[in-house]
């Protein structure tokens, strides 16, 4: 059952993840432009994105297979975690 919360609409998260309607592949790399609202991990490690193209490079430490729900623009090639996909609803 959906729960719906005053003032969202269906397609935003209420706290549990939205459905994926497009994903992608990502082959880590400083100078690729994404967009991604979450990256799926399919081999732990480290994650390096960028949330905006200007911003730093931010690094989540030890990363385990699964859901990473984190919005960005890149997936730098410091990353080290491995079969990672970027999710848009």
């Amino acid at each position: 059952m959906v729960e719906r919360v005053a003032g969202t609409r269906i397609s935003e998260p209420t706290g549990q993840f939205a459905s994926a309607t497009a994903s992608e592949m990502v082959t880590p790399d400083d100078a690729t432009p994404l967009q991604f609202k979450a990256l799926y991990v399919g081999g732990a490690g480290d994650i390096a994105i960028k949330h905006s193209s200007d911003g730093p490079t931010i690094t989540y430490i030890g990363v385990q297979a699964g859901i990473l729900p984190v919005a960005g623009v890149r997936v730098m090639a410091a990353t080290n975690g491995s079969d990672i996909v970027a999710m848009n609803w």
